[in-house]
């Protein structure tokens, strides 16, 4: 039955419509004439080709002036991301569907050149509206005022086009340098002007818009105070003004702007278009694979949305015209649905590749039963208050270093890049390699600067925390556009990238994102720089944010023992880099991780993840040998190398807890990123491919060795599936995670086909990476590792709704079933779901779930002391929403729908997990975890000859999919009128004859997925 449920939803995926268009819905109850509209859009690949720019129509209809700017183009160089605009006329209360085809020209006067030659120059943005309009930003402090004038810098000509043509002119005016900066100085009791340009620390800039024929200039205002040498925590009274003449349409009287905070907020100068809202179109958005698979079979739960809109009063200060202000929260947690203390242990609705809360905006947006108020009120909660909230957080920093030493690194991606230099843009640790972020910042030789040690604290305080940092920033500039949230996504990305210790994990300046301890943590920060690189625009930045995650995916190639993928760096001969250290850790009844126990024979040692070996050990003053493990037989101690991991001799004596190991050992950063993985092993190949071996927190188990948190891993696995799904970024003839991504999926791939079904075990918080023989390297081992032999301390029957086993609940030797219940148990051929685990003294009572016995199409029968008792789900049970462990596992494994394990496909996999677990209609109040395998074409290859083509795919279900083929353009981004291919089994073949020379265009649409591409026919020889 379950797999008939699976079938069905992946065959309702099928009537999606697809096609690019947006609906705009007027939100003021006014009619709106030729109203200025900006857009965002984001494109699948292929669908606006070089050479081709999205021309907008509303209703069907080209409207008389529009504008396109590029922003971002896929690795075949069609349009990945563009600003388009146009002027809209709404009906009071009514809506328009706007689509996008493709024309030759970049706006309605024709080619680049025409369009950016009609943009307004700098005389005409000063003489816009008669020079009626204003955008000013003004400083209080004591009665001491200080402020910056956008006419001013523009005037000085500090500003560039953001967006250029004859519909919109949108500038960024700010001076790369501190023309413009203000602050104060503390003087230990009030604030005073400043004695020197140091404590100038607040950086001044703005995003302005003229629209020709309208009255009026949007205003974007953005302070910072993120200078990396002029770091300072500020108290003011903060006021936005505009308008003629200019009046504050923002003013906030004790604004507490930190060190390494922003603020940011957005208004006319003259009049205000009616509010709109926009249905943005999420099967679009999800098809360009830039959004996350997420299940759009969902109907969002509309108490759950009512609740979250209800909770926005009480979560935000107010500014001086008491109007709710998430740039000025009060010491109320959350802040606008944002967790302030980020640390600390638990779920939060900020997890996930994105929020919970802006998730419900996207479903919220398309769905007919939600109103146009509700769903504006939602967009200005969930994307534009959580939004300007973020900006407040302190993890901004800008480089203000003209003149380090050596002068050849002060380049923002050195050595790729020697003509952009670093100072004014993001904080680059190419630039300055030993730089840290956070409260390692003051660290390196160009440290961070914190100017004022007792300047007046924060009302509101941010705790921001690498290990649990969520993604704030992407969806409101998808959805908006607006320049202040690119700036912080990038500051974001680039802050964390420099928060490892430069000689750990992350390697100097290479910037790579690992942590064998908590895989949680390279998950939530490469997820931070994938979505900057998704979304910046064609820059220095986005270069430097591309060579930071290729250095990450060569590691994990070198991780995952792969010596045919992307990276010359694998053909080095000497991985152990430029500086190698000396130390000696000392293993007792004290150590932090790995204290003899008189069952321990893997031990961990602490804070080495970057070990070139051991050159020895002694144990109780007495020499020992040591071998590298795999290798070399015969010895007393082995170490495994790529980890922090030395492991007993199975034959040896585990160590009590008076006995006291000490290990002399080389440690240092590798030559190269590759070198971070196979080459350190020395040949010995990753175990499973499990991801998290080396520093590991210790668990009970068998052994008591180390453990490994598989909901990390899954968190990583999500993360890097989901990039290698975008194929946004190329990486010589592939792509990024192409080669490491399809390894790693194997993992969870070959987990859940495995006929024991170990993966079921990885539902609980850790699990042993070791046992009695060393360290786990089949999945049998793991099986038996996490199943000792239990058995019932007596005979029950059919109908028992409880049993006992002969052992003491989460103690070494016995099962680990969860403490909240809610488990999956197994007795000979029987599943059996228990409710409450009751430890004793020497067994455990296990309590049946209600309808528990015989369950996944099993059947209850009896059981005598002789039957094995096993465990399949552990912790949280098998519910497949939310954070549950189970959950985590199974949309990690979504995102490997196309990887071909050794025991089957992905997609395979994944209907095999899904028909086991329960819960999936609570994914209608959370779809953070509600991945599932992108229903679309893949594996699709064209195959040419002289007047004929032949088109090969997978599809991802029995339906029919469509397909067209033209010489030209799409005339419409729909494919209802694309032929349809028969159907019937997946591997599929379009065979197209009597083509002329030349190239074509293709796409084939399954569902809400479409390949799109070009292809080329030869002459006739």
């Amino acid at each position: 039955m379950r797999n008939l449920i699976i079938g069905l939803l992946l065959a309702a995926a099928q009537l999606f419509a697809l096609d690019n268009s947006i609906r705009i819905y007027e939100a003021a109850g006014t009619a709106q004439t030729d109203r200025p509209y900006t857009v965002l859009m984001l494109f699948m690949q292929g669908e606006f080709p070089s050479g081709a720019f999205p021309k907008p129509r509303i209703d069907g209809v080209v409207p008389p002036a529009w504008q396109v700017d590029v922003k971002s183009r896929w690795p075949d160089g069609s349009i990945l991301s563009a600003f388009v605009s146009f002027p809209v006329t709404l009906a009071a209360n009514g809506s328009v569907k706007v689509d996008f085809v493709p024309d030759p020209s970049a706006c309605h006067l024709g080619g680049q050149p025409a369009c950016e030659a009609a943009a307004l120059d700098q005389g005409g943005m000063l003489n816009f509206l008669g020079g009626g309009w204003n955008a000013q930003i003004r400083g209080t402090a004591n009665s001491i005022t200080y402020g910056a004038d956008a006419k001013t810098m523009i005037a000085n000509g500090d500003w560039q086009y953001w967006l250029r043509g004859p519909v919109v002119t949108r500038i960024i005016a700010r001076k790369n340098g501190f023309d413009y900066d203000f602050g104060w100085q503390w003087d230990g009791t009030n604030w005073q002007a400043p004695s020197s340009d140091t404590y100038k620390s607040i950086h001044p800039m703005f995003e302005l818009s003229f629209y020709p024929g309208w009255n009026g200039v949007e205003t974007g205002f953005r302070v910072e105070n993120s200078w990396w040498r002029k770091l300072q925590r500020q108290k003011l009274k903060l006021e936005f003004l505009a308008g003629n003449p200019a009046a504050a349409i923002y003013s906030k009287t004790d604004c507490d702007l930190d060190e390494k905070a922003a603020a940011s907020y957005y208004g006319w100068s003259g009049t205000e278009p009616g509010a709109v809202v926009a249905d943005r179109n999420l099967p679009y958005l999800a098809a360009t694979r830039i959004l996350p698979p997420y299940d759009l079979n969902i109907q969002l739960d509309s108490a759950t949305l009512s609740t979250y809109l209800s909770k926005w009063p009480a979560n935000v200060g107010t500014d001086d015209a008491a109007r709710a202000d998430p740039r000025s929260c009060t010491t109320q947690n959350p802040c606008a649905y944002i967790k302030t203390d980020m640390s600390g242990t638990g779920d939060s609705d900020n997890f996930g590749i994105l929020p919970r809360y802006q998730l419900f905006y996207l479903f919220a947006m398309g769905d007919s039963r939600f109103s146009v108020a509700t769903k504006k009120q939602a967009f200005d909660q969930f994307i534009i208050g959580s939004g300007d909230a973020a900006v407040t957080i302190p993890i901004h920093y800008r480089e203000s270093i003209t003149g380090a030493t050596p002068d050849t690194r002060n380049w923002l991606d050195w050595p790729n890049d020697q003509t952009t230099p670093a100072f004014g843009r993001i904080k680059s640790i190419s630039a300055h390699p030993d730089a840290r972020s956070s409260q390692y910042d003051t660290s390196g030789s160009y440290g961070a600067q914190h100017i004022c040690s007792n300047c007046p604290a924060r009302t509101h305080i941010w705790i921001a925390d690498h290990a649990h940092w969520p993604s704030l920033f992407s969806l409101p500039y998808i959805l908006t556009g607006r320049w202040t949230y690119l700036m912080s996504l990038q500051q974001s990305a680039a802050g964390w990238l420099m928060y490892d210790n430069p000689g750990w994990n992350r390697h100097y300046d290479w910037g790579i994102f690992h942590s064998p301890d908590q895989p949680r943590i390279p998950a939530r920060l490469l997820r931070e720089t994938i979505w900057a690189y998704l979304l910046s625009p064609e820059s220095p930045e986005r270069n430097y944010l591309a060579n930071k995650l290729k250095n990450s995916d060569a590691a994990y190639e070198g991780m995952f023992g792969i010596t045919d993928g992307l990276y010359q760096s694998q053909v080095s001969s000497d991985c152990r880099g430029g500086y190698i250290y000396h130390y000696v850790q000392t293993l007792n009844s004290s150590h932090v991780l790995s204290p003899p126990n008189g069952q321990r024979k893997i031990f961990a040692l602490t804070g080495f993840v970057n070990l070139h070996g051991i050159n020895s050990i002694t144990l109780n003053g007495q020499a020992q040998t040591v071998g590298i493990y795999g290798q070399e037989t015969g010895k007393q101690w082995y170490w495994i190398p790529g980890t922090s991991l030395i492991i007993q001799d199975a034959s040896g004596t585990p160590l009590s807890s008076t006995d006291s190991l000490a290990v002399d050992l080389q440690y240092g950063y590798s030559a190269t990123p590759w070198c971070k993985g196979y080459s350190a092993v020395q040949g010995l190949t990753n175990p499973l491919g499990l991801t998290g071996l080396g520093q590991l927190a210790p668990y009970g188990g068998i052994t008591g060795g180390s453990g490994l948190a598989p909901w990390m891993v899954s968190y990583w696995a999500m993360h890097v599936g989901w990039a290698r799904q975008t194929k946004a970024l190329a990486v010589g003839s592939g792509y990024l995670f192409e080669k490491s991504g399809e390894r790693f999926g194997r993992f969870f791939v070959d987990g859940m086909l495995h006929p024991r079904k170990p993966i079921l075990h990885w539902g609980q918080y850790q699990v042993v990476t070791g046992d009695l023989l060393g360290l786990i390297s089949t999945w049998d081992r793991l099986i038996d590792a996490q199943n000792p032999p239990v058995a019932l301390t007596a005979d029950i029957s059919s109908s028992a709704t409880s049993l006992t086993i002969n052992c003491k609940n989460q103690t070494t030797g016995c099962v680990a079933l969860s403490g909240y219940g809610d488990s999956v148990i197994k007795i000979d051929n029987e599943f059996i779901r228990i409710c409450t685990v009751t430890a004793g003294t020497s067994t455990t009572t296990l309590t049946v779930c209600p309808g528990g016995r015989g369950i996944w199409g099993t059947q209850a029968a009896p059981h005598t002391t002789a039957s094995a008792v096993s465990t399949q789900w552990r912790t949280m049970g098998d519910a497949l929403s939310g954070h549950t462990y189970p959950n985590l596992w199974v949309n990690a494994l979504a995102t490997y729908y196309d990887v071909d394990g050794l025991l089957g496909s992905g997609l395979e996999a994944y209907q095999r997990a899904i028909g086991m677990g329960s819960g999936l209609q609570r994914r209608s109040t959370d779809q953070r975890y509600a991945l599932v395998p992108r229903v679309e074409p893949y594996r699709l290859k064209v195959f040419v000859s002289a007047g004929k083509a032949e088109i090969h795919y997978v599809a991802p279900t029995l339906a029919a999919c469509r397909y067209a083929v033209t010489s030209s353009y799409f005339t419409t981004s729909d494919e209802s009128g694309d032929q349809a291919d028969r159907g019937g089994p997946r591997t599929r073949r379009i065979v197209l004859d009597g083509l002329a020379p030349g190239t074509y265009r293709y796409r084939v649409t399954c569902g809400s997925g479409r390949l799109m591409g070009t292809f080329t026919v030869p002459a006739a020889p």
